[in-house]
């Protein structure tokens, strides 16, 4: 197996140099730190991948001609496949829907969020432009990591070129609620959470954002998920929280490097004496720098006896420097730190030393070494790794870590002084109480949170992600090695060929068509009568469709042909030129007070209703809101609890739908009265849901059992959809036709 990971950016960076020549430096980012840093270890190895490719952009555009030379370069010294794209597109698609739209909405900026279609149509263009060139150099059996905002349409335009592939895909931003999601246009949001689901893992780093992404994919496609699975088009997904880790040995040893003890030695004689403060940040608003500032500001002003005792060194290093946004907050940022610096300091003491620039991974360490508190407040954060970073750095030094609650590291990092970045007088509260903490709980603090980022480094996250993929594709594999494939249809239609007395048991809703909103609708079409008539007039063929509806719907529908009914789950049946008749003596003093409870419920929920039945009585759903409706559903089958209990009577959660019925009454003992009527040397049955499941297993071996769905069975077969057995039957009709014309 090969690993192929795909990114917005590659691993390494191109630069044309001035002699027309093209040369490469590994690209700066959390990402390309992580991963190349894992790459490095060839862990990837021990889950039985034999090598790895880096698929993204070069981070220039690359003239036509280099376009082959480039290529073979990357794939030769770095395994990485360049996307060749034109910069000008590129820029439009970064700059506009991806840091214009997603960036602040994810982040829950939505007053700066802007939605432009035409910045829309790019981002789909690209994402479209990665698939086709992935398309190109994708094997069979490789393992596709997919990562970030960026390319979350990819996963789904993948999965129309390799069906069967196994797609990965990790959302490293916040993923938001769906209060928030639902801002996104109807079509724009619908095609993005579509495209997250066209992965096999879906991972983010915490559980607050898997369950907000599990919700947004709950209330835009009416899925269900059981401990973070969900079956999509007939395939298991699953979304799940994989909290990124860092390169913990090499922040760990950081003091040891000569450079980085040389940075120490210059930078120790100017914070003799002095509490050091730090913070570093990428210029961004998520970031809460003008926040910081001010919470600076107010405890400078509250303590008067800490000045020239205390300095804050905060380093922003520039991003998105073109983007207007970023330009205003810059200009507010320096602004605060002249205030600050002009307010209270003095000849001898800066208490803000600021720096708007990138600094060297020996300057960054020395300062994550030398001090005493590191403040890390964002707004809004993925993760932030400079939390990290900071306590890995803390070998023998002792630190306070001061942490914003909404960065994703407090889920793990709980340890740190946890405050909240929105208000001022928080900031004042953390760095109290950080100058205030004696050195023994300074210690175990930073103990345990080091002990927690070392065990769960980047190699962690990376082997736990990737391991996870394997897991839940080969599950999948698993399903599929019960569909009814080509060799086994040959071995199903032989059979009955060569059979002289046929029984075919037919399910009808989700078997024979589609589910819909409103059951009444659910109407056989020409098409499906005409499939069911040719098989019917095989004088060889006995057809029983055997269903959870009622008699009068059946009736009405498919009574004019030759075949017969099990209608309520087996309360009635009607053989063929016969009367309906119940299987047993049913009493229905019941139903009245199931049915004024479920009225009550139909008041609470909209759009959901009763069907009443001989027998029975449904309470569907299913075109109700879909989380209030499982909420509702799952009152509605408590409290309808004491009311089945010793009245023979039990209740069936189906697909939408709660239905209460008659106990004695079932597919299986409707089913088993056709069986044993009849000597039969040919026995199929195909069926969807839980109701069936009986019957699958009452069915001996020498049956033929279909499921519809690609969910775990006792049926021996799979198909995908109603669509794919109406394709097969009418493959056996056309056999019983050509037996006629012999």
């Amino acid at each position: 197996m090969r690993l192929v990971v795909v990114s917005n950016r590659l691993g390494v960076t191109a630069n044309l140099k001035p002699d027309g020549g093209v040369e490469f430096k590994e690209s700066a980012g959390g990402l390309a730190s992580a991963l190349n840093s894992y790459f490095m270890t060839e862990k990837y190895k021990e889950l039985n991948i034999e090598d790895f490719l880096w698929v993204g952009w070069p981070g220039i555009e690359i003239p036509a001609e280099k376009h082959v030379e480039v290529r073979e370069r990357l794939l030769k010294d770095y395994k990485s496949w360049p996307v060749f794209l034109p910069e000008k597109i590129m820029d439009r698609f970064y700059s506009g829907f991806c840091n214009r739209t997603v960036w602040p909405l994810f982040h829950y900026f939505p007053m700066m969020t802007t939605y432009e279609q035409h910045h829309w149509e790019c981002y789909n263009d690209v994402n479209n432009f990665f698939a086709s060139s992935l398309s190109e150099i994708l094997k069979p059996d490789d393992i596709i990591w997919i990562h970030d905002y960026q390319l979350m349409l990819l996963p789904a335009m993948l999965r129309e070129f390799f069906s069967d592939a196994a797609i990965g895909y990790f959302h490293h931003i916040p993923f938001p609620s769906y209060e928030i999601f639902r801002l996104l246009p109807g079509a724009w949001r619908e095609k993005i959470m579509r495209g997250l689901l066209g992965a096999d893992l879906t991972g983010f780093h915490t559980v607050d954002y898997t369950h907000h992404f599990l919700r947004c994919a709950s209330r835009i496609t009416n899925l269900e998920n059981s401990f973070g699975k969900m079956l999509y088009h007939n395939r298991i997904m699953k979304a799940d929280t994989f909290p990124i880790g860092i390169e913990f040995d090499k922040f760990n040893d950081a003091a040891r490097r000569d450079d980085v003890q040389a940075e120490i030695d210059l930078l120790r004689p100017s914070f003799a004496g002095k509490k050091i403060i730090l913070s570093i940040d990428r210029l961004d608003y998520t970031k809460g720098i003008a926040n910081r500032l001010k919470g600076f500001r107010a405890f400078l002003e509250k303590h008067h006896e800490l000045h020239e005792k205390i300095i804050m060194i905060s380093i922003v290093v520039p991003s998105r420097v073109k983007v207007p946004q970023y330009q205003a907050l810059k200009k507010q940022v320096d602004e605060l730190v002249g205030e600050i610096n002009g307010k209270f300091g003095s000849v001898d003491w800066t208490p803000l030393v600021y720096r708007y620039k990138s600094i060297s991974f020996a300057h960054l360490a020395a300062l994550y070494i030398l001090s005493d508190i590191a403040m890390v407040t964002p707004l809004r954060d993925g993760m932030n790794l400079v939390a990290k970073e900071y306590l890995a750095c803390k070998k023998s030094e002792s630190g306070v870590l001061i942490l914003s609650e909404m960065a994703g590291a407090a889920n793990e990092l709980t340890d740190a002084v946890i405050m909240n970045p929105n208000n001022t007088e928080s900031y004042v509260d953390a760095i109290e109480t950080a100058l205030g903490m004696d050195y023994q709980e300074r210690k175990i603090r930073l103990d345990n949170m080091r002990a927690r980022i070392c065990q769960y480094s980047v190699i962690k996250w990376a082997e736990d992600f990737i391991g996870g993929l394997i897991e839940i594709y080969n599950e999948q594999r698993g399903l599929n090695s019960k569909y009814l494939d080509e060799a086994r249809r040959f071995e199903l239609t032989s059979s009955y060929s060569a059979a002289h007395k046929r029984l075919i048991l037919l399910d009808y809703d989700g078997t024979l068509v589609n589910f819909v909103k409103d059951p009444e609708k659910a109407v056989p079409g020409d098409s499906l009568i005409l499939l069911l008539k040719k098989l019917a007039d095989d004088e060889k063929n006995n057809i029983v469709i055997i269903s959870g509806r009622g008699r009068s719907a059946l009736q009405k529908w498919l009574g004019g042909l030759k075949i017969n009914f099990v209608a309520e789950h087996g309360a009635w049946i009607k053989n063929i030129n016969q009367q309906w008749r119940p299987t047993v003596d049913l009493k229905t003093d019941w139903k009245k007070s199931v049915i004024k409870l479920m009225s009550k419920y139909c008041g609470r929920l909209a759009g959901s209703f009763i069907e009443e039945k001989d027998f029975a009585v449904a309470w569907h759903y299913r075109a109700s809101d879909s989380e209030l409706a499982r909420a509702r559903a799952n009152e509605l089958a408590s409290a309808l609890a004491p009311l089945i209990k010793g009245n023979d009577i039990n209740m069936l959660k189906g697909k939408c739908v709660i239905e209460v019925r008659t106990s004695k009454a079932n597919k299986c003992s409707g089913a088993l009265e056709f069986i044993k009527a009849n000597k039969y040397d040919f026995i199929f049955f195909a069926g969807d849901d839980a109701t069936d499941e009986d019957l699958f297993n009452a069915l001996d071996d020498g049956a033929y059992t279909i499921k519809i769905g690609a969910e775990q069975t006792a049926a021996r077969f799979n198909l995908i959809n109603p669509a794919g057995l109406l394709d097969f039957l009418g493959r056996l009709a056309d056999l019983s036709n050509e037996d006629a014309a012999m």
